[in-house]
């Protein structure tokens, strides 16, 4: 309310979504759209709901609008969409929409993580850790690109390379609560009490 830009009503569908208010936040980003049409998060937002409400064709229909109105050079838009496909487990979709991202900006850790969850859909390990990796040698304070290799390694079993990046992440930021539940359901597994 006191800061009434269009984009901000994209994040805060996107949080109403999150808490599961879906119809809340189908108002939201109908409210944002009536602010400013020429925004196009909440385009995004409306086919964010359409992916999971599983009508892929009305999504691309507001995908196709945000991708035209940023002219396919807004990176945040890219990661949006991408980020939506990924949560309708459609890995084809998010990985073309954020190869355009990383095309446009190859060193947007954002991008790079979200490329490395879509390999990781792919059950692609390799280039999944490819991708964090490379999102952590351009975000250095972040811890989340070293959780999501520990994810990756605590997969495949490899519970040495898992408590390592961990580690890692905690190292990095120490109040980075989800690497030490994780760590300790490493250490759990391995009974390590």
């Amino acid at each position: 309310t006191a800061n009434p830009a269009a984009a901000l009503h994209y994040y805060l569908g996107v949080a109403l979504i999150k808490e599961g208010q879906l119809e809340a936040a189908a108002n939201t980003f109908n409210k944002g759209i009536q602010l400013d049409e020429k925004e196009p998060l909440n385009y995004v937002g409306r086919g964010y709901l359409s992916i999971l409400n599983n009508n892929a064709e009305k999504a691309k229909i507001d995908f196709d609008k945000a991708l035209s109105i940023s002219k396919s050079k807004n990176v945040a838009v890219l990661q949006n969409i991408g980020e939506a496909y990924l949560e309708g487990k459609r890995t084809d979709e998010a990985l073309g929409v954020l190869s355009k991202a990383n095309a446009l900006d190859n060193q947007d850790a954002t991008t790079l993580v979200l490329l490395g969850d879509a390999y990781l859909q792919q059950n692609n390990g390799g280039l999944a850790v490819t991708s964090y990796e490379k999102a952590a040698t351009f975000q250095p304070k972040s811890a989340q690109p070293h959780y999501k290799i520990g994810l990756v390694y605590l997969r495949s079993k490899n519970f040495a390379a898992a408590q390592a990046a961990l580690t890692k992440a905690i190292e990095v930021d120490p109040s980075y609560t989800l690497a030490y539940k994780e760590l300790g359901e490493l250490y759990y597994q391995q009974k390590q009490a």
